[in-house]
């Protein structure tokens, strides 16, 4: 996750600046929430996902890693 907002507009410009660099971005609402939650993709291993994460981190986006319930 990239980024949570109430504004869809500020969602989406984290999706384009996240689309620009390469990520398969999209926006998600959990649990039928207000917010809009910025995924950088979805990953087949916790290990893919960690690594996806420390090169955002690297690229000064902060992140972290949501895993399924």
């Amino acid at each position: 996750i990239t980024g949570s907002y109430l504004q869809k507009a500020n969602a989406n410009e984290m999706k384009s600046k996240l689309e620009k660099i390469g990520h398969k971005a999209e926006i998600l609402n959990f649990d039928d929430s207000e917010y809009h939650a910025v995924t950088a993709g979805r990953f087949k291993t916790y290990d893919d996902a960690t690594s996806v994460s420390r090169t955002l981190s690297g690229k000064g986006i902060d992140n972290y890693v949501h895993r399924r319930k």
